[in-house]
């Protein structure tokens, strides 16, 4: 495969950004098409993205084993999910500065890898309900952008899926490499909370393409 299955949603209004959304696994961009009318960003373009690998009835970023932990594909499968992201971007028709790239558990895994990673200049990076199963690839594996991404994490309290506390010490270990990530903290599962998440979301996206 050399071009990810993609269904772009256009802006309402007059473009200002690009949120290209990533999601979890299993699913598929089906699983996400609520997202542009939940943001009611009407200057926002969204492009869903799909996974490259298959998954039961949806698809996979990269290969897990019955019990969600790592497996020996699955550094392989992450390096060329991000690769495969990266050829995406370069191929939007429009500057990469003026794209957030953002997901959802195994998505938000793939946003924040390919984002500290690449040496594409991108808006920012949207990661909900994730980790960073390479950590130990950091600070050594940063593209040279790395430490100038701005980075929104949020995460629930009670993710049975990815513990809170296990995400929040990797944001820590992250920050501490003087990474721009900030994390927050929302009372809810695995999954997007639309009471008092959503809105974050919303104001941060527009904090990031409206700054001016």
């Amino acid at each position: 495969m050399t071009t990810l299955v993609h269904h772009i949603v256009p802006a309402r209004a007059e473009r200002k950004g690009t949120l290209v959304f990533l999601h979890g696994l299993g699913d598929s961009p089906a699983g996400w098409s609520f997202l542009p009318q939940a943001l009611e960003l009407p200057w926002l373009e969204i492009i869903l993205v799909q996974a490259p690998i298959p998954y039961g009835p949806g698809w996979a970023w990269y290969e897990l084993d019955p019990s969600l932990r790592p497996t020996s594909n699955t550094r392989t499968d992450i390096l060329k999910s991000s690769g495969l992201l990266e050829s995406l971007l370069g191929k939007l028709g429009h500057p990469t500065e003026s794209v957030v790239l953002g997901g959802f558990s195994q998505g938000s895994v793939m946003a924040l890898e390919t984002g500290l990673r690449s040496e594409l200049p991108l808006a920012g990076l949207l990661c909900i309900s994730g980790y960073v199963p390479l950590l130990a690839d950091f600070p050594a594996g940063f593209g040279s952008r790395a430490l100038e991404r701005r980075i929104l994490c949020t995460h629930g309290t009670w993710d049975q899926v990815i513990p809170h506390a296990f995400s929040q010490s990797q944001a820590q270990a992250l920050a501490a490499m003087d990474v721009r990530i900030e994390m927050e903290t929302f009372d809810k599962p695995h999954g997007l909370d639309e009471e008092e998440e959503l809105p974050r979301i919303q104001a941060w996206l527009t904090e990031t393409f409206l700054k001016d």
